[in-house]
């Protein structure tokens, strides 16, 4: 986080073009405090119009005297995009802190971290799925699948852990479906039911329905077609037992070939089975990720956009060489399944790609990415400390320690809390 948002907050942090918003700066240590009844000056500065010059005419300047530590003004933003606002006593500037203004269909949305591809010991994994969900609570993360191979029971030993909790981080049903003779890997994400179950009860009518989608799409009996086919099953499967259906590491390299053949990628990306791209995969090389960005970035062009997603698939949440290497931002009304879905379906969210100790890689809507990449500065490590509480007592309820429970009940509703205070809306 940056340093200005230790010691200066500004709320609300969203607000809506072209209405008057009120704008709240405080001081938080008796450092920075300000002086009751003094005058102070604050600069409004449109990021996306003007040279940052803090003399510009164009440039608004509010005369605001503190009053209990705060300096408050109103302001009537033109258009979406990031405003720097400058503190300024005099000649001196004691801050320079930001907020955005979003158009109407954004606004009131709120900002999700998420991650939909995780592995407990249950498949390939290193822990128990429910030590893996506390751990992507620490990390920052509002909601989570575990996805074992061929797998929907851990998802679910994962939610039954926390039963009774409330807890504001959601779980939700997720397993990586692996259909019969067919290398391609989908992630079914919070399904209500197991497609790898349906095709073990059902296998003989697995391969009639796979043969009817073969025919209905006028494919030949190839190897490579018969794949196509059983995933079209998938992705269809997965939305009758109403999950999202989702695309997995496409370039993922496996014996010396692509997991899913170029063309086929290309296929899918005409086509759109799915509801979602993984763009990106923590566990691929920076090779396999980007063939996958450049087949997506190409497919954009020729205008067949797609929904894409990150994540780490990670393999182990401890000191994992994965974990919390790709995520996916999404605005969505609330981080429950029907809004989430919902939102990614149309597009609502970006991939994330954040190795660690670098900076993140965004990809996505420029639109979002502009607002998302704000949110990392001046929201997300504010509400990451929250999660990293909550993750800290998850772990020690696991492991029978009453403090456990006693804390995630003083936490809850925080993180709830604080987005009502920095995302305004009219019904908020």
């Amino acid at each position: 986080m940056e340093n200005v948002y230790s010691f200066y907050d500004i709320y609300p942090k969203v607000v809506q073009v072209q209405t008057d918003a009120a704008i709240t700066i405080r001081a938080l240590d008796r450092h920075c405090f300000f002086q009751d009844k003094k005058n102070y000056f604050v600069v409004v500065i449109p990021m996306n119009h003007i040279t940052a010059d803090t003399a510009h005419i164009d440039y608004p300047v509010f005369s605001c005297a503190a009053a209990d530590n705060t300096l408050s003004f109103s302001y009537l933003c033109s258009d979406e995009q990031p405003y720097t606002v400058m503190v300024q006593d005099g000649d001196e500037t004691l801050c320079t802190l930001s907020f955005y203004a979003v158009r109407e269909d954004l606004y009131g949305l709120l900002p999700f971290r998420g991650n939909m591809h995780a592995h407990s010991f249950r498949s390939d994994g290193a822990e128990s799925p429910e030590l893996v969900a506390a751990n992507y609570r620490k990390a920052g993360f509002d909601f989570l699948a575990i996805t074992d191979h061929e797998q929907y029971p851990p998802s679910l030993e994962a939610i039954r852990a926390f039963e009774g909790l409330d807890l504001d981080f959601r779980l939700f049903p997720g397993e990586e479906v692996h259909t019969p003779r067919n290398k391609i890997h989908i992630l079914n994400f919070a399904g209500e039911q197991s497609v790898n179950q349906f095709f073990r009860d059902h296998p003989d009518l697995y391969e009639q329905e796979v043969r009817a989608i073969m025919e209905k799409l006028s494919l030949t009996d190839s190897h490579e077609d018969f794949e196509y086919a059983a995933s079209v099953w998938a992705f269809q499967k997965i939305r009758e037992f109403n999950g999202m259906s989702i695309l997995a590491h496409p370039n993922w390299i496996v014996d010396g070939a692509y997991n899913i053949p170029p063309a086929q990628y290309l296929a899918f990306l005409k086509e759109r089975p799915f509801d979602a791209l993984e763009l990106i995969n923590g566990g691929n090389t920076p090779y396999e990720n980007a063939q996958q960005l450049a087949f997506w970035h190409d497919s954009c062009c020729a205008h067949n956009n797609v929904s894409v997603i990150g994540n780490d698939d990670s393999h182990g949440t401890v000191n994992g060489e994965w974990f919390n290497i790709g995520m996916t931002y999404v605005l969505s009304r609330s981080n429950s399944k029907e809004d989430l879905i919902d939102a990614m379906k149309q597009g609502l969210c970006i991939a994330v790609e954040r190795y660690h100790n670098e900076a993140p890689h965004y990809y996505g809507s420029g639109r979002l990415i502009s607002l998302f990449s704000f949110l990392d500065k001046a929201y997300f490590p504010l509400h990451d400390e929250i999660c990293a509480q909550e993750g800290f007592f998850m772990t020690a309820f696991l492991q029978g320690n009453p403090i456990g429970k006693e804390g995630l009940a003083l936490l809850k509703g925080q993180t709830g809390l604080l987005m009502k205070k920095y995302f305004s809306s009219p019904g908020r």
